[in-house]
């Protein structure tokens, strides 16, 4: 919701596909995941929206070079594998 998702949205159309697709309600799952999720729905039905996708899948495209950039900071570290 702080992304200006109206609720209408997310429990007409985003919850549904969430827990179809990933089996979790969208509360318990990340951006991440969720944009991964949406990207791919989209292509298999591209023809039917008329936006713009990215080219490369989300975590390539958005988290990749985010994790470079925080990395060449003195004293970041990125640590996988943990509830945030």
């Amino acid at each position: 919701r702080r992304a200006g998702v109206s609720p209408k949205l997310i429990e007409k159309f985003l919850r549904p596909i969430l827990l179809v697709g990933l089996f979790n309600p969208p509360e318990s799952l990340s951006a991440a995941l969720v944009m991964d999720m949406l990207y791919y729905y989209a292509i298999g039905h591209q023809p039917d929206f008329d936006v713009k996708w990215a080219r490369a899948p989300i975590a390539e495209a958005l988290l990749a070079p985010f994790a470079r950039h925080m990395l060449r900071d003195e004293g970041s570290s990125i640590q996988g594998g943990g509830f945030v």
